[in-house]
């Protein structure tokens, strides 16, 4: 008997399979589904829960008992914890790469209009420019007025070489 449960035992371990001995006997599971139960179920399934362990305290085997289920429930503890920064650092992820989505889309959007925005720019420029050189006009007269014939020469010569950079 006791070398058919061992056979059992090792046989299910080679197939990701455990075997724990329950009220109802021999119960095989996947390994993996196993360890996704709490720590309190696992020890319960593996009679390693401090309860019980210490029901048997005569035996030495119970320190040891006792140690795994300590270890298990700070194993569960820390994979639970690095589950959670997990999904915290998932979570700041997706939020970065939706941040990044809606740049690009605006950075697209924005790239659309590009060529308008720079020809109303340039518009404007030449507006201003426009307004500038009828105030230059305007000073040219002015400085006749005052005397100043020179000065009214060097702002009709400013304005020709504004009027054929802007013309080329």
């Amino acid at each position: 008997m006791t070398q058919d449960i061992k056979e059992l035992v090792l046989n299910e371990y080679k197939n990701g399979n455990i075997v724990v001995a329950g009220i109802e006997g021999l119960q095989t599971m996947p390994i993996k589904d196993f360890i996704k139960q709490d720590a309190e179920f696992m020890l319960y399934d593996l009679n390693r829960s401090e309860a019980v362990v210490l029901t048997f305290i005569d035996d030495p085997k119970w320190v040891n008992d006792y140690a795994v289920g300590k270890v298990i429930r700070e194993l569960k503890q820390q994979l639970s914890a690095e589950r959670e920064r997990y999904d915290q650092l998932k979570a700041k992820y997706d939020a970065l790469v939706m941040d990044n989505a809606t740049l690009e889309y605006n950075a697209a959007e924005a790239e659309k209009h590009l060529p308008d925005v720079i020809k109303q720019f340039v518009d404007q420029e030449r507006e201003r420019a426009a307004k500038l050189v009828g105030a230059l006009k305007s000073t040219i007269l002015i400085f006749n007025k005052l005397g100043y014939p020179k000065t009214a020469e060097f702002v009709k010569q400013t304005i020709a070489e504004y009027d054929t950079q802007t013309k080329s």
